[in-house]
């Protein structure tokens, strides 16, 4: 049962670690397409998509334990244990998946796509 609260926990995790380092993959990945821009256009708004990925990221913590049949205070006291468990592999997926997307990742596609302007 642990590794199957893992693996929820490292899939919950994936789409916010994307998200939230998506600032930067704008250029690589329209360079990949072959559009070319001046400028990073979502650069400017990378703490807004920080924002947006930890929403996304918790919306999906309640939407998961809303599946797995916790929906009230009584199901919470339950399995806190479990909760807290699978709170915390989360985050902590999504901070490593988001330092690997942003400090391998990126650069790796910036250098494949000849993008000079990667910011992070």
């Amino acid at each position: 049962m642990k590794n199957a609260d893992t693996l929820d926990s490292l899939e919950l995790s994936l789409l916010p670690a994307i998200l939230a380092s998506s600032c930067c993959l704008t250029f690589p990945g329209l360079a990949l397409l072959g559009i070319s821009l001046g400028e990073n256009i979502f650069y400017e708004y990378k703490v807004l998509l920080r924002f947006l990925a930890v929403l996304v990221l918790l919306v999906s913590l309640i939407y998961y334990f809303y599946k797995k049949g916790i929906r009230s205070k009584s199901d919470y006291i339950t399995h806190k244990n479990k909760i807290t468990i699978i709170i915390l592999q989360t985050i902590f997926f999504s901070l490593v998946l988001y330092a690997l997307f942003l400090l391998l990742f990126v650069p790796v596609l910036c250098v494949l796509t000849e993008v000079t302007s990667c910011a992070l």
